[in-house]
């Protein structure tokens, strides 16, 4: 069985911010410099403007994704995943490397991604969707951690 897109729902993000993988709340945690909350993580997915969708596998949630939108050209995009996400052999990788595809197709010529730089496990998943390296921020997080950033462009995507 293979992961399927599906439309954004909110129930399908508070479970999957309910069970979200630790990087990630670390992750929001030294970017915000508050306490990851499951409320407050739902709250702001809900009020992103930009596209929206969840992955399920096995009938369940396992991601809810987005893309920010900067300008009808720029897009950041934001993850939120749960161990499940990760399961070998799902797809998931291919649905977000296609939607990126199809992102920049449709008009987009940039989306953006950061990250702690010493999430090295997502920074390797970031090239095998069709993102590049392209900076790093110092004393980007509240605390003064190190965050990277990586892009796709409509001329430098795989």
């Amino acid at each position: 069985m293979k992961a399927i897109l599906m439309p954004f729902n909110g129930l399908y993000a508070l479970d999957v911010a309910s069970r979200c993988i630790q990087g990630e709340c670390d992750q929001i945690e030294a970017f915000t410099g508050r306490p990851y909350q499951i409320d407050e993580v739902l709250q702001a997915v809900l009020n992103f403007n930009g596209p929206k969708w969840s992955i399920h596998y096995q009938d369940k949630a396992v991601a809810v994704a987005g893309l920010l939108q900067h300008s009808k050209t720029r897009f950041e995009s934001w993850f939120l995943s749960t161990p499940e996400c990760w399961t070998p052999g799902i797809g998931v990788t291919e649905i977000v490397k296609r939607v990126v595809a199809q992102t920049l197709e449709n008009g987009a010529r940039r989306i953006e991604t950061v990250c702690l730089a010493d999430r090295t496990t997502a920074r390797r998943w970031y090239e095998m969707i069709g993102l590049r390296f392209e900076t790093t921020l110092e004393q980007y997080g509240v605390n003064g951690a190190k965050a990277v950033q990586y892009v796709a462009t409509r001329e430098g995507t795989a």
